[in-house]
């Protein structure tokens, strides 16, 4: 089975064509698999593939449905990710205010779950 993340490696490898058809169906499966985690999981990764392409707005709906779970379906560094790939989409869409206030909400949210991958 894919991974969400192999979409990313796809792409950091020269592969954005892949890496995009991977990440889409790996976010289709865990829609249809229904497992709120793998949701989570699938929905930040895609967010951040779109990042990598500087997709701004594609970048943004993903983290903000990413963001839009329930704690049962999110893992804190996900929810975290999210508030930081939003803040950057806010960014370079003209809101600076609001986006500086996601993101430095999201490295708060980020640095408390304990997670340190990512993290110079």
């Amino acid at each position: 089975m894919w991974c969400a993340a192999d979409a990313s490696t796809l792409w950091l490898l020269g592969y954005p064509d892949q890496g995009l058809t991977q990440s889409q169906e790996a976010l289709a499966l865990a829609q249809q698999i229904g497992h709120p985690f793998s949701l989570g999981f699938a929905l930040s990764n895609t967010a951040i593939f779109y990042h990598l392409r500087r997709e701004v707005r594609a970048t943004q709906e993903h983290a903000e449905a990413a963001m839009s779970l329930s704690p049962e379906q999110q893992s804190p560094q996900g929810k975290a990710g999210g508030a930081l790939l939003h803040g950057w989409a806010l960014v370079q869409q003209g809101q600076a205010q609001e986006g500086s206030e996601q993101l430095t909400q999201g490295l708060t949210a980020w640095r408390a779950s304990g997670a340190e991958i990512g993290r110079p």
